[in-house]
């Protein structure tokens, strides 16, 4: 049975998802033109596609890194996005609670919990 999502959970996920996306974008764009380079080079070469062969292996691990619909399963020590933003919002956190992120830093969070916690009275009240 699955657990019911707060609505900050849910918009964390979809944070999440978008920072996925515009990675997946943006490794698609670069690996493009870098595809039509290589195949030229495997033609004037004539090899067997070493070079197309290195970039798909590079787009596979890319793809793992990436892990836009969470399909692959992953070693601790196989750095991906979801870990990087683990990581980050555990520093966030920390600095937070010990009182050692900037002044400004620490408004916008609290400004941004009040704002959350209004929004989440608000829909709970309309319950």
């Amino acid at each position: 049975m699955k657990r019911k999502q707060s609505a900050k959970n849910k918009l964390k996920q979809l944070g999440i998802f978008q920072l996925k996306l515009a990675a997946d974008a943006l490794r698609d764009l670069v690996l493009s033109p870098i595809s039509l380079l290589v195949t030229l080079m495997d033609i004037f070469e004539k090899n067997n596609g070493e070079h197309f062969q290195k970039l798909m292996a590079f787009g596979r691990k890319t793809d793992e890194k990436i892990n836009l619909f969470e399909h692959f399963g992953h070693e601790d020590e196989v750095q991906t996005i979801d870990k990087l933003i683990e990581q980050m919002e555990s520093v966030v956190k920390n600095e937070y609670q010990n009182g050692a992120m900037s002044n400004k830093a620490k408004e916008v969070m609290d400004k941004t919990l009040w704002l959350m916690k209004i929004k989440k009275d608000d829909l709970t009240s309309k319950e």
